[in-house]
């Protein structure tokens, strides 16, 4: 950030720093991800990004922030905006809309350009901007947004004001987030930026939901050459690929922070190794919690796996609702491939029971083959000769030798995780899942809108060591914590543990009911 400082003419002089401030500023790309150090100062070159336009006929921008306290809470987006916009003559700031038009004498109040703070709180809200247009977007903190709603608002990321439109988000490191699989390209083994990646533009589409890059316009065509097959004679292929860049932003590069604060690097040293390979050294990649039993990098890796499970037995496990409070989740399996997961939002047992007969007429599974934890209302289920798994039970007697763990859930997990997640053993993917009847990859919890995928990896850190019991007994950390960890049940690894039940039990051929 650059302070603005009284000039001799009694003028403001309000200019970026060199490097980050002005290789960010300069950029032609059509989208751009900036990374930056903690306390980089991005907001103050965002808000100095359309600055460049407020002479340009219907100019419109908007800056979205997740929440709207995030906007005008102390001393965040509108108060800096304030710091800067009130020294451009025609600023004329809107607080209770939230909003800055600049007007000019040579425009009516409609054509003068106009900056909007806005938020997305929910999924619904990217909605409210149906029909509108935005020449500029920029998204702050990225993560903190869906993929979709980042798609949507990009529909609205047109113009009429003869600029060519284009967004711009900041984002802080998160593996987990979305925002991750579009800079892994510019990310080293390590999780770290390449140095020889940082700022190189590449070229994008989507199809199918799925991301294609490349190096040039015409690779990409050329790459999914049935996206242009139907344009219209003055159209162009070329104008539906996009340019993107992911740019680094340095706290050493801010000299301005740096000269009123040369203690703030010392703070960042200071912190926790997690934060400070984050915030300090900007690095994406998932840090290992020490009470974790899986390894984060094979959890990463689950989803591109190869297996050869062409004539491995089929099995079906099951986690259903309690009370129709959770969700019920479905998990069809090939040797340790899914190749199905079903997903139920309102559990009506009728339902499950056929969603689990039509499954194992579609994969033909046995009866026997079939596992659901035993939980008061389901009871019921064992009538139909599917195996119960009883969480409490003690530890199953394996290969000869007895394993020391509280119970069979706790073995279960374990095991699970030592031999075949830790082994890269598993495979998981998004082809094949259902949410209440509907194929899809995404699912709505709680007016959010997530990657099922996503869930799945998030709920196995939830699992954690905790100090043996009073008998010596190996746990893990109890229900109640990992929800908290969660703000959800780990309804998918629940679902995932009952697997291994069926290798406990397969040289002793012995189904506990």
């Amino acid at each position: 950030m650059t302070d603005t400082e009284p000039m001799t003419n009694a003028r403001t002089v309000i200019q970026p720093q060199e490097w980050y401030q002005r290789k960010v500023l300069s950029c032609d790309a059509d989208i751009v991800f900036g990374w930056w150090w903690a306390w980089a100062w991005k907001t103050f070159s965002l808000l100095l990004e359309p600055i460049k336009w407020f002479k340009k006929l219907k100019f419109r921008w908007i800056i979205f922030r997740k929440t709207f306290v995030q906007i005008k809470g102390w001393w965040w987006l509108w108060d800096e905006s304030v710091n800067i916009y009130s020294n451009i003559p025609g600023a004329k700031p809107n607080e209770a809309e939230s909003k800055w038009i600049f007007e000019n004498p040579y425009m009516s109040k409609w054509e003068c350009p106009m900056l909007k703070f806005s938020h997305l709180e929910y999924e619904k809200d990217k909605f409210s901007h149906q029909w509108l247009q935005y020449a500029f977007i920029w998204f702050d903190e990225l993560t903190h947004f869906s993929e979709t709603q980042f798609l949507y608002l990009m529909s609205r990321n047109r113009s009429t004001c003869w600029i060519q439109p284009y967004i711009r988000c900041t984002c802080n490191p998160d593996p987990e987030s979305w925002v991750a699989k579009w800079i892994e390209w510019y990310l080293d083994d390590d999780w770290y930026i390449r140095q020889d990646r940082d700022w190189v533009i590449r070229y994008f589409t989507i199809d199918n939901n799925n991301l294609i890059w490349w190096d040039t316009k015409q690779e990409v065509i050329d790459k999914c050459p049935h996206i242009f097959e139907n344009l219209w004679p003055k159209e162009k292929a070329e104008d539906y690929i996009k340019s993107f860049t992911f740019i680094e932003w340095k706290l050493d590069e801010n000299l301005k922070l740096l000269e009123k604060d040369s203690s703030y690097k010392a703070n960042l040293l200071a912190q926790d190794e997690a934060t400070k390979k984050a915030l300090l050294h900007r690095c994406w990649k998932p840090i290992q919690d020490d009470l974790a039993i899986v390894d984060y990098k094979c959890l990463e890796s689950i989803t591109s796996n190869y297996l050869n499970n062409e004539n491995d037995k089929r099995y079906m496990t099951i986690d259903l609702a309690w009370m129709w409070k959770d969700l019920t989740v479905i998990f069809d399996w090939q040797g340790w491939e899914v190749i199905k997961i079903e997903i139920y939002t309102k559990s009506i047992p009728e339902d499950v029971k056929k969603a689990i007969e039509n499954n194992r007429k579609e994969y033909q599974i046995s009866k026997h083959s079939v596992v659901y934890d035993y939980d008061g209302i389901w009871w019921w289920l064992a009538w139909n000769d599917y195996v119960s798994f009883k969480w409490w039970s003690p530890c199953i007697e394996y290969q000869g030798t007895k394993d020391n763990y509280k119970n069979l859930k706790t073995q279960c997990y374990y095991r699970i995780i030592q031999e075949i997640i830790n082994n890269d053993k598993m495979k998981i993917t998004d082809n094949n899942i259902y949410v209440d009847g509907v194929k899809t990859k995404q699912i709505k919890l709680n007016a959010k809108t997530f990657y099922v995928l996503d869930l799945i990896k998030q709920d196995l850190k939830a699992i954690k060591r905790v100090p043996n019991d009073d008998d010596g007994k190996i746990q893990i950390n109890p229900k109640s914590e990992q929800k908290n960890i969660l703000w959800r049940s780990p309804d998918f690894w629940d679902t995932i543990m009952m697997r291994y039940y069926f290798e406990l039990n397969k040289r002793k051929n012995v189904l506990v009911y």
